[in-house]
């Protein structure tokens, strides 16, 4: 029994509700609900009332639902359970619009629709019928050969599945044909061993063409899972390439053939050729209409790779080869994404007799001239003389390709090596550090075409080091260097008599060492310098006799301009006339390792003082006074940029000797005795 409750809200008045029976729950839920396709569910409902009806479903199976529009205005949940009371599909719909979608039985069994009561009340009237059926979705029959069109009618959840024989490496075409239906559909295909090998989604609106690629013989199976809408497909299946044609042992070709043919992703073809050792091949991949991504790769005869790379032949690409080995080589395409056809031609881009042939042999003032390609050698062969630079100039061209170039003595030895781009012009120098055979030695390293390099004679050790290139104070030493070259001049040397060397500042950059060696090969001294830079130094010998002087290239290569001087003499430094008496001043010049010594009569506890001037050019030097036996009395140093007042005191009567010694850079000094 329930209970009406009335409660007034808003004004007052009198009040008359009729109550009539709108359904039964006998009616609702009946056990007698039961259909089969084709059968229309009709019935009232209102909010919160329920209503079921139970039908055989089988399956794979999927129903067509028509909710049709009617005059009534209801809202409606409908639930689909299977036989285990699991619910299946769930939605909600309204009696004032038309309705057509599907639902596909995911087991066998007895299932249940309940229709739910949301907002309003009304009639509803539901049509289901049968949509397809699993033995015609999955049926035995369903197998296909290349040309055939696989056709049918997929629901959400639905699964249709299609068998062929499949052929490793034999590719298909697939097309799916634009519908008037929109359906979305999941397709994939498994291998004999049931191993998933492709999978993708597609919408019957749109037209694709797409491709497979069986990576094994064996019967193959397409499933098309339906995930959106339902309604009709038509894919067609077509045979694209067979391995027979891909991987023919007929795939053999020379220098001036093309490679054609098609690639569909995972397929791949496989062509043969006889390579020779150093021999580049120039391959062009034609640009093409179709758009496809493919691998090539050449392995040698013994299967190693030796090239890799990935294009496109919506693109135009040119590039070399060079086999490292000689023997059959194979040359494999595998596609990577879209299929369509390629076109491939192969050039004989060089031959190693051209490249490291026996008539490879120059004289400066000739080219190297040629072709290069990636891992490409080319060799050529002069007769160099120790000591006798050559200057080497490769020339700027269109092609841009980067090489290594690399001198070997005729030891094997290797004397020089560094990169370089055709792109760019370079001039530099060599120099042999023995006499024979040298090969020059060009190895490609990146893109191919062709090189120009010049080379020509720089200096001859005649010249650098011959036995007339002597020299006397007021001459300049001038010649050019290169690196590692060495220039040598004699100069007949006076002991502490230094000598001024002034290095000119020149247009050409290069860096040298400077050396000097003594009578017996003893080096006095060394340092590197700049021709950029202007220098002016001095070198004291210390012993009498020829002298040599050495200059060694360091970095780059030009012209030298050394001016030698004399700077001082010994006669002058250390002469009998050098006496003083206090109140006499001292002056003169003075290098580094040169002395300069002075004498005067010292008395007893008489002290002198000596005045260090300032002057503007700052030398180093070291000052020591000895008494008449020999012992040292005083001694210190001084820079002649600061100016010093000192005082020394004879202990004893005699011949006393100032002895002056420089110690850094070169100059006068000026030193006044009280």
């Amino acid at each position: 029994m329930h209970t009406f409750h009335l409660s007034g809200l808003q004004s007052h008045g009198k009040y008359d509700i009729l109550v009539e029976q709108y359904a039964l729950d006998s009616t609702l839920r009946s056990k007698g609900n039961v259909f089969v396709s084709g059968d229309s569910i009709t019935g009232k409902l209102a909010p919160k009332s329920v209503a079921e009806y139970r039908f055989d479903a089988q399956e794979n199976s999927p129903i067509e639902i028509t909710s049709k529009q009617l005059d009534t205005q209801i809202k409606y949940y409908l639930e689909i359970f299977d036989a285990d009371g699991n619910r299946q599909f769930a939605d909600s719909y309204y009696t004032t619009n038309l309705y057509r979608y599907a639902f596909t039985p995911q087991s066998s069994g007895t299932h249940t629709f309940r229709l739910s009561g949301i907002q309003s009340h009304g009639k509803y009237d539901i049509l289901i019928e049968q949509y397809n059926l699993d033995s015609i979705l999955r049926g035995n029959g369903n197998i296909f050969v290349p040309g055939d069109s696989l056709t049918g009618k997929l629901a959400p959840k639905s699964v249709a599945e299609y068998r062929f024989d499949a052929q490793e490496n034999s590719p298909i075409e697939i097309t799916s044909k634009q519908l008037d239906t929109q359906i979305k559909y999941y397709l994939e295909i498994f291998d004999a061993d049931g191993n998933r090998q492709f999978a993708d989604s597609y919408y019957t609106t749109n037209l694709y063409r797409y491709a497979f690629t069986p990576q094994s013989n064996g019967t193959h199976t397409v499933r098309l899972s339906g995930i959106q809408s339902h309604g009709k497909y038509d894919i067609l299946i077509e045979q694209y390439n067979l391995d027979s044609t891909l991987r023919g042992n007929g795939n053999i070709f020379v220098p001036g053939d093309s490679l054609t043919g098609k690639l569909a992703p995972k397929s791949v073809a496989e062509y043969r050729f006889d390579a020779q050792e150093n021999s580049p091949i120039e391959i062009t991949s034609k640009q093409l209409d179709t758009q496809i991504k493919y691998y090539l790769e050449i392995f040698d005869a013994d299967g190693n790779r030796q090239f890799a790379d990935s294009y496109y032949t919506t693109n135009l690409y040119r590039y070399a080869f060079t086999p490292q080995s000689s023997g059959t080589h194979t040359v494999r395409l595998s596609g990577i994404q879209s299929h369509g056809k390629y076109d491939i031609l192969i050039e004989q881009y060089n031959l190693d007799s051209t490249l490291r042939g026996d008539g490879n042999l120059f004289s400066p003032g000739d080219s190297l001239t040629g072709k290069l390609a990636p891992r490409s050698v080319a060799e050529y062969r002069f007769n160099a003389q120790e000591n006798s630079p050559i200057e080497i100039t490769s020339k700027q061209l269109n092609t841009q390709i980067k090489y290594y170039l690399e001198i070997f003595d005729a030891d094997g030895n290797r004397q020089f090596a560094d990169s370089y781009y055709t792109t760019n012009f370079y001039r530099y120098a060599f120099t042999p550090q023995s006499s024979g055979t040298h090969t020059v030695r060009l190895s490609g390293i990146q893109s191919h075409g062709k090189y120009d390099i010049l080379i020509e004679q720089y200096n001859l050790d005649s010249t650098l080091r011959g036995d007339g290139n002597l020299f006397s104070p007021g001459d300049s030493l001038t010649g050019k260097l290169a690196p590692r070259s060495v220039a040598e001049y004699r100069f007949n040397a006076q002991e502490n008599s230094p000598i001024e060397i002034t290095s000119k500042q020149l247009d050409t950059q290069i860096k040298y060492y400077l050396e000097i060696f003594d009578a017996d090969g003893n080096r006095q001294f060394a340092d590197s310098y700049y021709t950029t830079n202007f220098y002016r130094y001095a070198f004291t010998p210390q012993s009498s006799g020829t002298h040599t002087v050495r200059l060694s290239g360091i970095q780059s290569h030009g012209k030298y301009d050394i001016l030698i001087e004399q700077y001082n003499l010994d006669s002058t430094l250390r002469g009998d006339g050098n006496i003083f008496t206090p109140g006499d001043r001292l002056t003169g010049k003075l290098a580094p390792k040169s002395v300069a010594e002075y004498h005067f009569d010292a008395q007893e506890n008489s002290p002198i003082e000596i005045t260090s001037k300032q002057l503007d050019r700052q030398i180093k030097y070291y000052l020591e006074i000895f008494d008449d036996n020999g012992n040292r009395q005083f001694a210190d140093s001084y820079y002649t940029t600061n100016l010093y007042r000192y005082a020394f005191t004879p202990k004893t009567k005699g011949r006393y000797k100032i002895r002056i010694t420089g110690l850094d850079g070169h100059g006068r000094f000026n030193l006044e005795t009280n």
